[in-house]
Parts: structure tokens; sequence; C-alpha cells
């Protein structure tokens, strides 16, 4: 739920200003995840696809660029400005790394290639553990899309329509669920 988001984020923001004082990698990019994952509610293997340059941060259009979606379709999600904030330092702690921060370049990445599914599934285990926060076996990195979903919802008014199109779901009815 709320309560438990805003702990995960807390404690991983906490772990990411220590471990950028201390020159450690690992909880840096834990952070951002828990970031883009709670503000998109990507699926896994589109959060493991994004480049640098899928995150838009022109003042006017404030987005991130799914380019390709389950079934192949892009979609373009709107994100708030403390988001892009968050994204911004992000990619300049990136470059500072000798990070490869370019449109293509990988957003997540590990020897400079994209990070597999796995690992960013064990980056999110490794921040809940951390927040000792407990979840179901096998729920994972995908119970953020949920929580993201139900915010959405609640903050639209209960479009429907647009939730559907921010998740990229082809049909309503996976939306209802």
């Amino acid at each position: 739920g709320q309560s438990e988001l805003k702990r995960l984020r807390r404690i991983s923001e906490q772990r990411k200003n220590e471990a950028i004082k201390k020159g450690k990698r690992t909880p840096v990019k834990d952070w951002f995840l828990i970031c883009v994952a709670a503000e998109t509610g990507l699926r896994v293997q589109e959060l493991a696809d994004l480049s640098c340059g899928d995150i838009q941060t022109d003042s006017r259009f404030r987005s991130v660029v799914v380019r390709n979606g389950k079934g192949g379709k892009p979609r373009v999600i709107t994100v708030r400005k403390e988001f892009i904030q968050q994204a911004d330092e992000f990619l300049a702690w990136k470059y500072r790394q000798g990070e490869n921060i370019e449109a293509d370049a990988p957003l997540f990445s590990s020897g400079g290639r994209h990070m597999c599914k796995r690992a960013l599934q064990k980056s999110y285990e490794r921040s809940l553990q951390h927040a000792d926060i407990t979840q179901p076996a096998g729920v994972g990195i995908h119970s953020l899309r949920h929580t993201y979903a139900s915010f959405l919802l609640k903050a639209s008014k209960f479009n429907l329509r647009l939730v559907q199109q921010q998740l990229g779901h082809s049909s309503v009815k996976t939306t209802e669920i």
C-alpha cells in the first residue's frame, strides 16, 4: 500500500545518499529503479529496456517513452516534476561515474549493457529487505505497477481509459482487473 511505498522510497533514498558519499553504486541504482517503477507503472521488461533518452525532461512535456511495450506497442507516460528532478540527479550521477548517458545508452546498465529482468528484480528485493517489507513470493517489482495503477485511478477520478493508456493495456478489461 501507500505507507509501505513511502517507507520504501524513504529508505532507498537514505541508502542512495550514503552510497554517494561512500562512492558505492548499487544503492543509487536501487533507489532510481524504485523511483521509475513507482512513477510509471512499467512492466519489468519495459524497465529493463529503457534508455537514457527515453526520459523526456522538457518542461512543457515531461514523460517517459516506452518504445517497445507488450505486443510491440509504443506509448508515452506523463510524469511529475519531482520525478524529472530524480531522473536529472540519476543521470548526472551516471555521468560522474563515467557511464554513457547518450540517448540510446541503457538507463539501467551493468557493464555498459541493459540490466536483465532478473537483475532488476534482485535490486527491488534488496530495497524491500532494507525497508523491512515482506511481500508474497513471486509478486516482486510488478506490485509497484498495481500500486501505480490504483493511485492513478483515484487521482484521475476513476478514468479507466487513461489508466489503460498509461499501463499499455490493449483491452480495458485487463485494466478493470
